[in-house]
């Protein structure tokens, strides 16, 4: 009886400390933009991951992402000769001109001129996902004209020369 109780003893302790740890792969993704190359017509080439509830809004939220990143933040990822500074280096002119920013992101995105996605990553199942699952980053290929976006800001007197 003895040995019996001692069994169940053991085996309940191994059975307890043997439990399996619930390991989150995190994955290597990187979301930021990440500079790829330039075409024959001085257009960057970026490559960029966003996030929707719609396979159209992700679409508009990775244009306006990468156009934020442009203005504001530079190109600091991918090919080392893709590196950009960015256009505006105040990080005060976006937060006090607030309004303008709005309607700059949905006058660019209004044209094909200044940014447009090149490329897109997602296959079918991926879209078809987005039904179920509505929080899935998906890539593109874009392709900015830089020179024109900060050329536009100096027209309208957000930047100078």
């Amino acid at each position: 009886m003895k040995k019996l109780k001692l069994l169940a003893f053991i085996i309940a302790i191994i059975s307890c400390s043997c439990s399996q740890k619930v390991v989150l792969d995190k994955g290597n993704y990187n979301y930021q933009v990440a500079g790829i190359s330039t075409d024959g017509n001085g257009r960057l080439i970026v490559k960029s991951f966003a996030t929707g509830r719609t396979y159209e809004e992700i679409k508009v939220n990775v244009l306006k992402k990468v156009i934020r990143e442009i203005v504001f933040v530079g190109i600091t990822n991918g090919n080392n000769a893709m590196f950009q500074k960015p256009i505006i280096t105040d990080v005060r002119v976006e937060t006090d001109k607030q309004d303008y920013f709005l309607k700059f992101y949905t006058s660019l995105l209004s044209t094909q001129d200044f940014v447009s996605i090149s490329r897109e990553f997602a296959t079918k199942q991926e879209i078809k996902m987005l039904e179920k699952t509505q929080n899935l980053a998906l890539g593109f290929e874009i392709s900015v004209d830089r020179s024109r976006i900060k050329e536009k800001l100096m027209n309208e007197g957000i930047i100078k020369n």
